[in-house]
């Protein structure tokens, strides 16, 4: 009688685990077709690899699952996130190096540039040519532009003094650390 409570005990904790352990079937998201011998991990451990049909068994208690297969990306999950199927893609969809070959062309591309700002300035000199009489009516009624005119030819004449006379201040106080400064 005890040999058979025995068994018997024994018999349903090997199905109530049987049942605690969930399978999942992996398959390729481009083609939808189940891959075999890929490995899946459970918190860092091997828990088992597919067979021919996709399928594997899942443990009953893990955090994160780890699907890797060669030539596939690894998908890490978490155990919220596991369904009763998982998706793999190709990694011929992904490019991990780059590796571009050339020349330095800086220099062509400068002289290209400066060639067009220069065509560019001589078409509009022709498309717009000064003739010395123009008028602007808006400009007539423009006061503060006339303002601005004006404030601009002082500043300009300014500046030219002080670059004529060598008169500012902060180049003479340079040139006085300069001289005290020599031994």
């Amino acid at each position: 009688m005890k040999h058979r409570v025995l068994l018997l005990f024994l018999v349903s904790m090997l199905v109530s685990a049987g049942w605690a352990q969930r399978k999942v079937v992996i398959y390729d998201l481009e083609t939808h077709t189940p891959l075999r011998r890929v490995l899946i991990w459970a918190d860092r451990q091997l828990a088992d690899s597919t067979d021919y049909r996709g399928q594997a068994v899942l443990p009953a208690r893990f955090d994160t699952l780890l699907v890797s297969r060669p030539g596939y990306i690894a998908l890490r999950i978490p155990a919220k996130s596991v369904g009763d199927s998982i998706p793999l893609l190709s990694k011929m969809n992904s490019i991990s190096e780059v590796v571009v070959y050339g020349e330095d062309r800086t220099k062509a591309v400068q002289a290209a540039v400066d060639r067009w700002t220069k065509e560019e300035r001589t078409e509009y000199a022709l498309r717009h040519p000064k003739t010395g009489v123009s008028f602007d009516l808006q400009r007539l009624f423009d006061f503060r532009g006339r303002r601005a005119r004006r404030q601009r030819k002082r500043m300009e004449q300014l500046f030219r003094q002080m670059d004529a006379r060598e008169n500012d201040p902060i180049i003479r106080a340079y040139r006085a650390t300069l001289r005290d400064a020599k031994p």
